[in-house]
């Protein structure tokens, strides 16, 4: 975790990117991002994730006691992941579930049955899930109930390691704006400091 909150420090963080639908993928443009990072979670709301998420929560509590929820790799609009606020949950996990509603009990996943939408992609429509100490990724295009981690700090270090390639691995959804053309550019590599 230490890592990652680190890794959320860098001074001028941001990406290169290059256009979708460029058969080059040349990376011709750079933009900034930032990070929303929620403040420590308070006791009640500890309470509510221990008792929303139960035996093997340790991780995710140790995390929400230092940020409770937050938005990355930002840069104006909706882009990047968020992970919800604990407050955020019972309404993000209905907004979920009606997403599901068309399926039924036989055609859900245990983790589509049983679990929490503890975020997104955003702008994606697809959410990030807690599941019996598990991490799932509930994609609407489709997807099998492969973890997307092991552990919630297995989540937050994939992140981490290539925060490009992550978005890219869940369904490349994450585009930035020039603020000049109608072009979509697609995050390529990860900058520390975009000096």
């Amino acid at each position: 975790m230490n890592e990652f909150l680190k890794h959320l420090a860098d001074p001028l963080p941001g990406f290169e990117c290059y256009a979708s639908g460029d058969p080059n993928e040349s990376l011709d443009f750079k933009t900034k991002v930032h990070h929303r990072l929620g403040k420590p979670a308070s006791e009640k709301a500890i309470q509510k994730l221990e008792k929303t998420l139960g035996a093997g929560c340790g991780e995710v509590k140790q995390f929400y006691s230092t940020h409770d929820g937050v938005d990355i790799y930002v840069q104006a609009r909706d882009e990047g992941i968020s992970l919800f606020s604990v407050d955020q949950w019972d309404r993000e996990k209905s907004r979920w579930k009606e997403g599901l509603s068309g399926l039924e009990e036989d055609e859900l996943f245990d983790f589509q049955k049983g679990g929490t939408a503890i975020g997104e992609i955003r702008m994606s429509g697809n959410y990030i899930v807690w599941h019996e100490g598990k991490i799932y990724y509930d994609d609407h295009d489709g997807g099998d109930d492969t973890p997307l981690s092991e552990t919630f700090f297995g989540l937050l270090d994939r992140i981490k390691s290539d925060p490009a390639k992550f978005l890219m691995d869940v369904g490349c959804y994450t585009r930035y704006w020039d603020g000049k053309t109608k072009k979509q550019w697609i995050p390529a590599r990860y900058i520390p400091n975009m000096i």
